[in-house]
């Protein structure tokens, strides 16, 4: 009974120090580098509407990320996805209304994907929306149990960046939820740093593969990181629009990374539990 007890006394302590030693700063994912030689165009889907709007709907399936020229980070797909959504009262079609193509610049040591509407020669509206996110199974490191994941205090989230007459924020898809942050980045040129997003608020967007236009900013934003446990994707979602002449509103985004931790796994809680178990087993036969 002793040897059992010893045994279990070591898984336990082995499965609560795997427990405690999780690592906090597992990447869901993490982009910036130098991924191409020459730009490279973003694989989006057929528009749909007409003059001035049109929209490229949101898929979790068919990945806009380059099919071929684009160098993955270091041991992970670099697959990512998205939704779009481009206005140009001057444009006489979807092509024209982009400040070039939506595509991954090549851009010195950190390559940066761009989206920017065209500019206005005269007056009118020149306006892009979007979301660009990256699923956990294609930029997630390794770890022991990667089923779920969540935000805990030591989770961040990092995004070097420049955009037009816009804004860009977090986004999180929990389960089958999209959230977006409060946090809103309207500064221009520069880098958005957020250390804990457990205390970071979000709120429920309703973003889906029938939205057309793309859906509005959340009306509140109540909802704590610390309540998402199943963290699926992460990625920005950004908005911009002008009537000035010569400006191209969009998002440059050069790098993004999102931190998160995984959930102790099953097997691991059993682990512990069966310790507690026995080692009160133990005190009574001493008493």
């Amino acid at each position: 009974m002793n040897s059992l007890i010893k045994t279990s006394l070591g898984l336990g302590t082995a499965a609560l120090l795997a427990i405690t030693n999780v690592n906090s700063a597992t990447v869901v994912a993490d982009w910036g580098g130098d991924y191409v030689s020459v730009d490279q165009a973003l694989a989006v889907p057929t528009p749909v509407g007409s003059a001035p709007t049109w929209t490229y709907k949101y898929s979790a399936s068919t990945a806009i990320s380059p099919a071929s020229g684009y160098t993955a980070p270091s041991g992970k797909s670099g697959t990512f996805y998205g939704a779009l959504e481009v206005t140009n009262s001057e444009a006489a079609n979807a092509a024209s209304a982009w400040d070039a193509s939506p595509r991954i610049q090549n851009n010195a040591a950190a390559d940066r994907i761009r989206l920017r509407s065209k500019a206005l020669a005269a007056s009118g509206t020149s306006a892009v929306t979007g979301l660009v996110f990256f699923k956990k199974t294609d930029f997630l490191n390794s770890m022991s149990s990667p089923s779920q994941i969540k935000f805990d205090s030591t989770s961040n989230f990092t995004m070097s960046l420049a955009t037009n007459v816009g804004s860009v924020r977090l986004a999180v898809l929990d389960g089958s939820q999209w959230y977006l942050s409060s946090y809103n980045f309207t500064s221009g040129s520069g880098n958005i740093s957020l250390s804990n997003l457990a205390s970071e608020n979000f709120g429920a967007w309703s973003i889906d593969s029938t939205s057309a236009p793309l859906p509005a900013v959340p009306g509140s934003f109540g909802i704590a990181g610390s309540t998402f446990t199943d963290i699926q994707a992460v990625g920005f979602y950004f908005s911009g629009s002008t009537n000035t002449t010569g400006v191209t509103p969009g998002v440059q985004a050069t790098a993004f990374s999102v931190s998160a931790v995984p959930e102790p796994s099953t097997s691991l809680l059993m682990g512990v539990g069966l310790t507690g178990v026995l080692l009160m087993a133990r005190r009574r036969r001493q008493g």
